[in-house]
């Protein structure tokens, strides 16, 4: 153990106590002192403490809320650009893009010139963003441009523009905005087609750095703080504030300085002339930087006046505790006076106190005099010897005492004990408190006395625990017929206790003879006392009446606990209180300790909780109390079955209708995704239920909804408009084409694109080729 010492090695106690001593304080100087410092001590610790909490919370609260910006406004800036590539990419690689830079932009080439031009349309009108689009024949040095159309002579910028492209032989350049004069907006330059050598021109978007922009004005900042993005030669791309796109940071090293200390807990910049702490994040698209800054300052003064607002409750409270403990120290030692006045004192003489002390200590010896013959009387009283009788601790002199003093019958008469036990439903045992339920059982049992007490034979009572009241009763010889009466006087007892709205079960224990049997008795009828948990608190429970329970096997009960889970997962409900019935039909066959049933329910909830957790939900969160605390507060059988099928069922179905409508609306935007980008692998509907972790019948009834469509005739109709841009735009074999859309024969894809186009795939083909052919 690790003790205090000063700087002498004393103990700090011990010096404190030192100190106490040397100035000679009467106990109650001494007691108002320490009601001082214990009151003053903690709230001035906690003043610190809580100051300290303060300013780490505000730093931590204004770190935490840039990475929520930054990563908020990454995500969505990183989705715009890899929109923005996908879309390059796409028109990089089409074939109409290619033709018509290969034959260049005149009246003979009108129809591929014009089948270009509803393709840069197309997909200027699919993309979220808005932009135009601008084409560069390298071989013609011509440019078409979706908003200002043919250009015929290439001037600066696009001769600037087209310079640097030249260099590009993989991936995409941006060239970001106000580069150029003319050019406010952003541009993406990528070469067609992709990757070569010797390109046939280039691909140029122009981007609105207003449309970038709303992705800041998204972002709600107060006060001074300020979001960029920047790309890695430190140009600012855009900015929720009044900076023009195209400007450098400055200074031009404050870009490296973020980046070098990116991910420290305090950093902080110096930006126009201001101090700010700074946190920064990558694109994980793109070289970009996305940064925001808050002014220390506004940090500062939000941190003092959290800690202004700390301390003056400190003070309110330290003055509330002085002022507390001088109260209490008063009313403390106002009892000291008092008792000083019961005793004859000598007011001149040594401290009340300890002249207090010596009264009591002789007061003590008196008291554990008297006590020591009252222990010595005690075994004569009837209800402690019942007792002792209960726990088998009495001999047979004392049995002899018994049957001389209280009228006990002979030894050689049989005995049975019967225990009543009060069953309370957990309602019950938070609403009365312990001395109301201590009195409720003394009543009980002055009304099972004056029942017994007409009674023929020997009829005792006794309270040995809480929640208990075991009956000494004696009868003839074991058989059943004193089983049925003992059985019919219980029966009559708890009518007579229904008048104080209890609910009481009842063991009755085998008939045995002499006393030195009781306590074997009472340790059966405890153990029957376990039963009434299973069967129900208004049952009466002795051992002719389990003779007769077939035991059922026990893994039919986990076959039943396992099938609820399935359900639950299904959100079968009915289904789950269905199986949840059998469990409690064939508990009392199966399992009779109550502590085993307990445990079989508590793993029924942990599973549900596993379950529910797998979903995304708490089971702990659903309800306002922890669940295992609850489920073991329990006092039967049937309070357990009504509330798993009453609460905890509708709960975790809720959870999981929740769950089911917000899986449905991101679903089949990603089923629509994968369709498009991989139409030429197999899209049965068995395959993508297995890739999206879903059931066919599911996946379709969901394809359905969202799109009012089925699922195979939507896939028909797709297929069948790839199969028509390919039988009209390239050569392939329409075998080829049948394989590549997954049919099984050409003689099946032919029957299905004749059915839907109303021709043969080499009809379609000739047709467009004709069409293609006439001026």
């Amino acid at each position: 153990m690790i003790k205090a010492t000063d700087q002498n090695g004393v103990p700090l106690l011990k010096t404190w106590r030192t100190i106490l001593s040397s100035l000679h304080l009467t106990f109650k100087r001494r007691l108002l002192l320490y009601s001082l410092l214990l009151s003053a001590v903690p709230v001035l610790m906690i003043g610190l403490l809580s100051s300290w909490i303060t300013s780490s919370v505000v730093q931590e609260e204004s770190d935490r809320s840039q990475q929520t910006i930054l990563k908020q406004l990454t995500f969505q800036v990183d989705d715009f650009l890899l929109d923005l590539e996908n879309t390059s990419v796409r028109l990089a690689n089409d074939q109409t893009i290619k033709k018509s830079l290969e034959a260049g932009i005149f009246q003979n080439q009108l129809p591929i010139t014009m089948e270009m031009m509803d393709l840069l349309l197309n997909a200027i009108s699919n993309t979220s963003f808005g932009l135009d689009i601008s084409l560069y024949y390298n071989q013609y040095s011509q440019i078409y441009s979706s908003r200002n159309g043919i250009i015929r002579t290439v001037e600066y910028p696009y001769t600037d523009i087209i310079r640097q492209a030249n260099q590009l032989r993989y991936g995409s350049v941006v060239i970001p905005p106000n580069t150029y004069s003319e050019m406010k907006e952003m541009l993406l330059v990528r070469a067609i087609p992709l990757n070569s050598s010797n390109p046939l021109g280039f691909l140029i978007m122009h981007l609105d750095t207003l449309k970038m922009k709303r992705y800041l004005d998204r972002i709600s900042m107060e006060g001074g703080r300020k979001v960029f993005i920047v790309d890695d030669q430190g140009t600012i791309l855009s900015s929720q504030n009044n900076v023009e796109p195209g400007s450098k940071l400055s200074p031009p090293e404050l870009l490296s300085s973020i980046e070098e200390r990116a991910g420290s807990a305090d950093v902080t910049v110096t930006f126009d002339q201001q101090e700010y702490q700074v946190a920064s994040l990558r694109s994980n698209v793109k070289n970009w930087t996305f940064v925001a800054m808050t002014p220390t300052d506004e940090l500062e003064a939000a941190s003092n006046k959290v800690l202004l607002l700390t301390w003056s409750f400190v003070c309110c409270l330290l003055l509330a505790s002085v002022g507390a403990s001088i109260i209490g120290f008063r009313k403390v030692y106002r009892p000291i006076q008092t008792l000083a006045s019961k005793f004859d004192l000598n007011p001149r003489g040594d401290d009340e106190l300890q002249q207090i002390d010596a009264s009591l200590v002789k007061m003590t010896d008196r008291n554990s005099q008297l006590l020591t013959k009252l222990h010595e009387q005690l075994p004569y009283l009837k209800d402690s010897l019942f007792l002792q009788l209960l726990r088998g601790e009495v001999t047979s002199r004392e049995i002899e005492m018994l049957q001389l003093e209280h009228k006990f019958p002979s030894d050689h008469s049989c005995f049975s004990v019967v225990v009543m036990e009060i069953r309370q439903s957990a309602y019950e045992r938070s609403t009365y408190k312990e001395e109301d339920r201590v009195s409720l059982l003394y009543a009980m049992r002055s009304v099972i006395d004056e029942f017994l007490q007409p009674l023929q034979g020997l009829y005792a009572s006794v309270v040995p625990k809480s929640r208990q009241i075991v009956v000494l009763v004696q009868t003839e010889e074991p058989g059943q017929g004193e089983l049925a009466r003992l059985t019919a006087v219980g029966e009559q007892i708890r009518e007579r206790l229904a008048g104080l709205n209890v609910e009481t079960g009842i063991a009755i224990s085998s008939s045995r003879p002499s006393y030195a049997t009781i306590a074997e008795s009472y340790d059966e009828a405890i153990r029957f006392t376990d039963y009434l948990w299973v069967l129900g608190s208004h049952s009466i429970v002795h051992a002719e009446s389990l003779k007769h329970s077939d035991k059922q096997p026990i893994h039919k009960l986990a076959k039943r606990k396992k099938a609820i889970l399935n359900s639950l997962s299904q959100n079968k409900l009915d289904e789950a209180r269905e199986e949840l019935n059998a469990i409690m039909a064939e508990l009392p066959a199966s399992i009779h300790q109550s502590e085993a049933i307990m445990g079989l329910f508590s793993l029924l909830i942990g599973e549900i909780g596993l379950l529910t957790k797998e979903r995304g939900f708490d089971l702990d969160n659903m309800f306002e109390y922890d669940v295992l605390d609850y489920l073991f507060g329990l006092s039967s059988l049937e309070e357990v079955h009504s509330w798993i099928a009453e609460e905890v069922f509708p709960k975790v179905g809720n959870c999981l209708d929740q769950q089911y409508i917000e899986h449905s609306e991101k679903l089949i935007p990603q089923v629509l995704h994968y369709i498009q980008n991989n139409f030429d692998s197999d899209l049965s509907l068995q395959n993508l239920s297995g890739l999206f972790g879903v059931s066919a019948s599911t996946l379709s009834r969901l394809f359905k909804e969202e799109t009012d469509t089925n699922y195979l005739e939507f896939i028909i109709a797709y297929r069948m408009d790839r199969a028509q841009v390919w039988l009209s735009t390239t050569d392939m074999p329409i075998k080829d084409i049948a394989d590549r859309l997954h049919y099984t024969s050409v003689q099946n894809f032919t029957r299905i694109f004749k059915q839907v186009t109303g021709t043969t795939p080499g009809s379609y083909r000739k047709h467009k080729r004709s069409q293609e052919q006439t001026p």
